[in-house]
């Protein structure tokens, strides 16, 4: 009896504190202990969702609707609806659950960071029960349709967008002529995405963004770091794309990274070459496939981005591939056309290998004036999002 009296007196405070030092998986057995740490408890459980069976998904969430205090508690929802974990259903079923899921959603008045990815680009409907909320990230896999496009207008406090979408990839499969995606923004608007600051999507959804403004204002006013994504299966220097890469980075001197993954070896000239012109401000370009023999061509760029501090390059067709010593003689090359360098990323196929400046503290080289180069280690996989924390 004293324990249990004791127990009940415990402040909120020390409650809370307990909680948050009990491991995840005790967390639903210390929810039931006492009803003084049931909320906290809830709180944490419901704090981020990451939710990647389907039939598990479909019962959090209606447990979210019969008590919609527990929706209060999301920040973050995570979401896959991929082949490997829905296959299996019929689609009567998957309406229901996405039908569940949207209404959850309208339980999730504070949810800030969202991840949903949908392989079948049939479900778009379950933004709308999130155009009344302040998302600050947003990662989306879904069809680029009015439903999507409206919920991005609602979102003025939206830093950080990753919209993909693979329906031309299916639509062109099936022989089917792709839709226009212009027909979806409707008329410019101002304030459109006021706040993104970093942005990772598809070529075609990324020109129509960037196109979506009065004739007298910038979309995406603050955008610092970039992403587009462009399969190129040829290797020629006019691809459709880069005639219209510079029209669209044209003013836009907040850019300070840059990430163009799918560039090809006989493009990276000529790209580099507008790249330098139109943001002379750089701090971060990528993936540059270096050529073999010809890369003197690009000294000229790099001589013109006197901000640059990073770098990924890529040296996948190199034969044979430059390993320890090559690598670093490759950045010191570099570094005597970027004479800001301090970082540089060699991409091997699917590996990373990073090279730092010696001696790098604030942005200050110790010693030595040119510092050495050091090999920091591998660091993954090539598609990683290094280009958007510079």
């Amino acid at each position: 009896m004293t324990s249990r009296v004791a127990t009940l007196h415990l402040s909120p405070d020390l409650c809370n504190l307990i909680v948050a030092f009990a491991h995840p998986r005790s967390l639903c057995s210390l929810a039931l202990t006492c009803k003084l740490f049931r909320r906290p408890a809830q709180a944490r459980i419901f704090q981020q969702l990451t939710l990647t069976d389907v039939y598990r998904a479909a019962d959090v969430c209606a447990s979210i609707i019969k008590n919609d205090q527990l929706g209060t508690f999301v920040q973050s929802f995570i979401f896959f609806f991929e082949p490997r974990n829905s296959s299996h259903i019929p689609v009567r079923v998957t309406a229901k659950i996405w039908n569940t899921i949207a209404d959850a959603l309208r339980c999730m008045p504070n949810v800030q960071n969202i991840l949903i990815s949908d392989h079948t680009y049939s479900h778009t409907a379950a933004l709308e029960s999130l155009t009344s909320a302040r998302v600050f990230e947003a990662r989306l896999r879904l069809a680029w349709d009015s439903k999507a496009t409206a919920f991005l207008a609602s979102q003025e406090n939206l830093e950080l967008l990753q919209f993909y979408t693979d329906e031309y990839e299916h639509i062109l499969a099936r022989g089917d002529t792709p839709p226009s995606y212009k027909r979806f923004l409707g008329d410019p608007v101002e304030q459109f995405l006021p706040a993104v600051r970093t942005l990772d999507t598809n070529f075609a959804i990324a020109e129509e963004l960037f196109a979506h403004g009065p004739d007298d204002q910038m979309p995406l006013p603050n955008l610092k770091r970039l992403q587009i994504i462009y399969t190129m299966k040829d290797n020629t220097q006019t691809h459709p794309y880069l005639e219209k890469l510079p029209k669209m980075l044209e003013g836009r001197q907040k850019l300070v990274s840059l990430s163009l993954p799918d560039l090809q070896e006989g493009q990276v000239i000529k790209t580099m070459s507008f790249i330098a012109r139109v943001l002379p401000n750089l701090k971060h370009i990528g993936v540059l496939p270096l050529p073999l023999h010809q890369r003197h061509l690009l000294w000229s760029s790099l001589l013109r981005l006197r901000s640059l501090v990073s770098m990924e390059i890529d040296l996948t067709r190199w034969v044979p591939s430059p390993l320890g010593p090559a690598q670093r003689a490759i950045a010191c090359e570099l570094h005597v056309y970027a004479p800001l360098l301090r970082r540089v990323v060699f991409c091997l196929g699917t590996q990373r290998w990073v090279w730092v400046l010696e001696g790098l503290d604030g942005g200050e080289v110790k010693g030595d004036a040119e510092g050495r180069w050091l090999f920091v280690g591998p660091a993954g996989h090539a598609n990683d999002s290094s280009w958007s924390h510079v």
